[in-house]
């Protein structure tokens, strides 16, 4: 086996990670495998809310998946005192990674503007949903981590002068993806069973009929679970003892997905995720692909971009959904025709007009 260098290509690369469930986590738990030195910081007394999940140890296998290789630390940075702890920290970071609702930082006082000043060299990672199935999960996930593994192998170059192979593959991306479901199957062998789109350590977290189409409600933690039942209008729920807790409520999840299936099938979509939105509890609607292109937010994120093309017109095209502060990531023009670029290429390299015909000609361009 060839030599590897075991303190990973972002030795040095020190992150402050502040995210909770999985997306976050997992994204900081790639630059931890890499080697970054990621500080995880999380809640005095209760810490990241997926401690709570599995059997209920701190440090459950579905904790322990997405946050191998960091270091906790516990700040209440909203306070005066955390605040200023967590502004002599910030100058050491190399990146901070958050996966707040987008006011959360701002409110805390502590927005981009704040973060630049006090570490012009941070760099933000952007946090995302969760790809739908349905979609070639494993091929798109394989160029995600290729881009990744790109992106460290960069860095290690930049350190050592020496490049290095890059390897991925779909069979290793599916079954990095599997994520808590095999993290649990590693510790008890159990085979999970099919739950659709039901979520296995949370109730209730999932897709639910309403009274004109389906929307999504995540209502995992105490405090969210409370608020959700006050806003369907049954807080009798909080203190039947079938719902109160979370692991009752994974018990009896069935039976409370029939309580608030009743509740939502009074009322259109729109309404309930407005209603549940003023109350503080993550859901969305489930749209169809016209639904989606026309959601307000879909739109102001300008998600479809267009590229103009001789042949084709304006062409629309999906985004790359990452946004940075001095640097375009966009689409600047369409797919090539065959050999578009061909002479121009060419041309670069010092070869004359005649020198590609000839090229052509003998098929070689």
């Amino acid at each position: 086996m060839a030599e590897t260098n075991a303190r990973g290509p972002l030795d040095g690369v020190k992150v402050l990670d502040m995210t909770e469930h999985m997306a976050g986590p997992f994204c900081t738990m790639i630059l931890a495998d890499m080697g970054a030195d990621v500080i995880k910081l999380e809640r005095p007394g209760a810490g990241d809310s997926s401690r709570g999940m599995g059997d209920g140890t701190e440090r459950n296998p579905y904790f322990r998946y997405i946050n191998r290789n960091k270091k906790s630390l516990t700040l209440d940075y909203k306070g005066a005192r955390g605040r200023e702890i967590f502004l002599r920290l910030l100058p050491s970071m190399d990146v901070l990674v958050e996966n707040y609702r987008a006011t959360v930082m701002e409110r805390a006082g502590l927005g981009w503007d704040v973060l630049r000043q006090a570490n012009p060299r941070l760099t933000g990672e952007p946090d995302g949903p969760p790809t739908s199935v349905g979609l070639p999960i494993c091929d798109l996930g394989t160029g995600m981590w290729g881009a990744q593994g790109v992106l460290a192998a960069l860095c290690e170059r930049h350190r050592t002068g020496q490049g290095q192979k890059v390897e991925c593959s779909l069979l290793e991306t599916a079954v990095a993806f599997s994520s808590w479901t095999s993290a649990g199957w590693l510790v008890d062998h159990e085979e999970p069973v099919r739950m659709g789109s039901r979520h296995r350590q949370n109730a209730p977290y999932q897709r639910f009929e309403t009274g004109d189409g389906y929307m999504m409600i995540g209502a995992s933690a105490q405090s969210i679970w409370e608020r959700c039942a006050r806003a369907l209008g049954h807080p009798e729920w909080l203190t039947d003892p079938r719902f109160a807790k979370s692991t009752e409520r994974r018990k009896n999840r069935f039976l409370l997905e029939k309580e608030i299936t009743a509740v939502l099938a009074s009322a259109p979509t729109a309404h309930w995720t407005q209603v549940l939105d003023d109350a503080g509890v993550p859901c969305g609607p489930v749209y169809n692909y016209e639904q989606l292109f026309s959601d307000p937010q879909v739109r102001h994120r300008e998600m479809v971009v267009h590229a103009d093309d001789a042949e084709l017109g304006r062409v629309p095209h999906i985004r790359t959904p990452i946004r940075m502060s001095r640097s375009a990531v966009a689409v600047r023009r369409t797919a090539p025709r065959l050999g578009q670029h061909t002479d121009e290429i060419l041309a670069g390299l010092g070869y004359a007009p005649a020198q590609v015909a000839e090229l052509r000609r003998e098929r070689v361009v």
